[in-house]
């Protein structure tokens, strides 16, 4: 991907412009564009130190969060749509579509007290109901 459209992708996937400026403002300082997304973060403090000495404070973990995500889309080829990592959903687990009464719950809810639990795993309480209702 291009160099200016991913910061186009970067501001649309919701990084703040500052945040978007100071990536191509960095960018300056390395020979290449490719050195730039292939440098470490190291590398990147070190840029940031030579380009402001005086500076109080470094570049930051949103730098290095919105950094991240303009390495993958930089990698990203042009013919295909960018993954969005931030914005990634994980498989859901069917467990959690178990439906319970609320008799089960309160079920639950007594066992816990019962044996003195102050938290439970899913499969606990799946477990639990499947013996009370057979």
């Amino acid at each position: 991907m291009k160099f200016n459209d991913v910061m186009t992708a970067l501001y649309k996937d919701g990084v703040s412009l500052p945040i978007v400026n100071r990536i191509e403002w960095l960018s300056s300082e390395f020979a290449t564009k490719e050195a730039f997304f292939l440098a470490s973060k190291g590398d990147l403090l070190a840029a940031f130190a030579r380009m402001c000495p005086d500076a109080k404070r470094d570049l930051g973990d949103k730098f290095f969060a919105a950094m991240s995500k303009a390495v993958v889309l930089w990698k990203t080829p042009d013919d295909k749509p960018a993954a969005r990592p931030s914005h990634a959903t994980p498989e859901r687990d069917p467990r959690l579509d178990e439906t319970l009464t609320n008799a089960e719950v309160l079920l639950v809810a007594e066992l816990m007290e019962r044996f003195k639990k102050t938290e439970v795993s899913v499969d606990w309480i799946l477990q639990q109901v499947k013996l009370a209702r057979a």
